[in-house]
């Protein structure tokens, strides 16, 4: 094992910054690209165990015989079997992996990924959500989801609707 002690961030990103195409042509909201780019910053205090962890469920996962014939988890093929997309570090694996869940409830509307990592996150800004108007706010002001106030379906109108509005 390495010895990673202290407090470690990993960064990734999910969706396309992506706004021209080929000759300048807008891209934007248009099939194929995605309505939201997401940033995302874990913390990580142990890595070894975010390591083990993943092993875990990664094994859990190639025995469930649920997922038996999906290609990506077919060992031979060295992918998602192998390690969660990301190969080379435990960090990014789970990075990775969060992001991937709120894509898939920002641009599908799809809760049950949100909810299975929902209990570890911390928090999400979202920058397009804009709070109820309060006297003497921003107009710039975003909204902040966490334990407090959960990111939801219900809580953040507008996702999964192809027309993006908020």
């Amino acid at each position: 094992m390495n010895d990673m002690t202290g407090t470690h961030f990993f960064v990734d990103e999910a969706g396309d910054a992506t706004l021209f195409a080929k000759g300048g042509k807008v891209v934007v909201a248009t099939e194929g690209c995605s309505r939201f780019f997401i940033e995302g910053k874990p913390e990580c205090r142990d890595v070894d165990a975010l390591k083990a962890d993943l092993d875990s469920l990664r094994a859990e996962v190639l025995a469930d015989p649920y997922f038996k014939g999906v290609p990506s988890l077919d060992p031979a093929r060295q992918r998602t079997a192998v390690n969660f997309h990301t190969k080379d570090h435990a960090g990014l694996q789970a990075v990775d992996y969060y992001l991937w869940a709120l894509q898939r409830f920002y641009e599908r509307g799809e809760t049950r990924y949100l909810d299975f990592i929902w209990p570890q996150t911390l928090e999400v800004l979202d920058l397009d959500a804009k709070p109820p108007k309060k006297r003497g706010q921003r107009a710039d002001d975003f909204v902040v989801f966490n334990k407090e106030h959960p990111l939801t379906l219900a809580s953040r109108a507008g996702v999964g609707n192809k027309d993006r509005e908020i």
